[in-house]
Parts: structure tokens; C-alpha cells; sequence
């Protein structure tokens, strides 16, 4: 196929992708730029969009089915790598993972407890002691700036159903906040808001 890279909006002209897209088999894109009706008009030959990364917001999915252009999105390993890792450190701050894992390594009776099988009827809550531990569960989660490892994180926060709130420099459309099941707020605001 032959290559054209999709210019940086600052650096080159739209007049200039819509004239090399024409020659272009397939379009592969990290949302440098919007790919509206236009711009998938200009590319008579296109059989694939390709997006690098899970977020397809700002391309006309519409225009490209009616041209049945399959668009592709791949969200990408290191960013669900990275979003993970957030998680991860969120999880390990408000569960006391660092002094936890050292009380999970003592037995019972270092901390004066007679060691208790647990049934459904028998239940051995904070045998150690361990203070100032929270819940992810239903907590206020902000995001400031919200690009793919923001996504990420947002999916993997769904199934805690926190109240996921985020700041950038522009809004996304009001579908991608329902599908993220996030909300817009100024950093000031975000910042106010959110136990994390």
C-alpha cells in the first residue's frame, strides 16, 4: 500500500491529505487529526481506517460506513499496560497494600489473636489492626488530561462504579463520556470533587 503520513494540523494544510489520500489504500491514524465525511470522500480508494489506539470519536463513522470502509481501532498494549499500573497503585493506596503485605506475612497470634477458621457464620474482620482503610467502591475518581491511558483507566474503573470525572483541554462529545461513563469538570473542580 502506499504510505502517506497524516500531517500534524499545525504543520501542513488539510488541502494537502485531501489531495494525497486520494492514492491511498488504507489510512492509519493516532488521532493527529479529525477524519470527517470530507476527508474519507477525498480517499477513493480506501478499503481500511485503521486507528491506533481505542478511542474512534473523531471519525465519521458514518460516512465511512456508507462507503463500507471498515474502521479498526487497536487499543494499544503499553497504554492498557500503564492504565493497569494506575489502578494497581489506587488499589494498593486505599486498601494499605505496602503495611498490609507485611501483616499478611505475621500470623494471627503476633497481633494477640486466637486464630479462627472462618465459615459462613464465623468471620475475622481486621485481625491486625490495620487503620485508615478504604473502599474503591462508589468513591469520586478525577483524570486530568484524558487521552488513551485515561480511557483505560476510566473502562477498568467502570465495574468499581466509581463517579469518574475528567479535565481537558477540550470536552469530548457527549457519547464518548456516556460510553467511558465519565463527566466534564474544570481541573478546579475535579480537583475539588475527587477523593482520588
Amino acid at each position: 500500500f502506499p504510505t502517506i503520513p497524516f500531517p500534524n494540523p499545525e504543520e501542513a494544510g488539510a488541502t494537502d491529505l485531501l489531495l494525497e489520500i486520494a492514492d491511498a489504500d488504507a489510512l492509519i491514524t493516532e488521532r493527529a487529526g479529525v477524519i470527517d465525511r470530507e476527508l474519507i470522500a477525498a480517499g477513493k480508494k480506501l478499503k481500511i481506517i485503521q486507528r491506533v489506539g481505542s478511542l474512534v470519536h473523531d471519525i465519521d463513522l458514518l460516512a465511512a460506513q456508507e462507503r463500507g470502509i471498515p474502521v479498526c481501532a487497536q487499543p494499544m498494549v503499553g497504554v492498557i499496560a500503564v492504565a493497569e499500573q494506575v489502578m494497581l497503585q489506587i488499589l494498593m493506596l486505599l486498601r494499605a497494600g505496602m503495611p498490609l503485605q507485611a501483616t499478611v506475612n505475621q500470623s494471627p497470634a503476633s497481633f494477640g489473636v486466637a486464630s479462627r477458621r472462618t465459615t459462613e457464620d464465623v468471620f475475622s474482620f481486621n485481625w491486625s489492626g490495620t487503620q485508615r482503610v478504604a473502599h474503591l467502591r462508589a468513591k469520586t475518581v478525577g483524570i486530568l488530561g484524558f487521552g488513551e491511558i485515561a480511557a483505560e483507566l476510566a473502562r477498568l474503573l467502570q465495574p468499581w462504579r466509581t463517579r469518574t470525572l475528567y479535565s481537558k483541554r477540550q470536552r469530548y462529545p457527549e457519547s464518548v463520556e456516556q460510553d467511558l461513563a465519565i463527566a466534564y469538570r474544570s481541573p478546579e473542580a475535579l480537583i475539588a470533587e475527587s477523593d482520588i
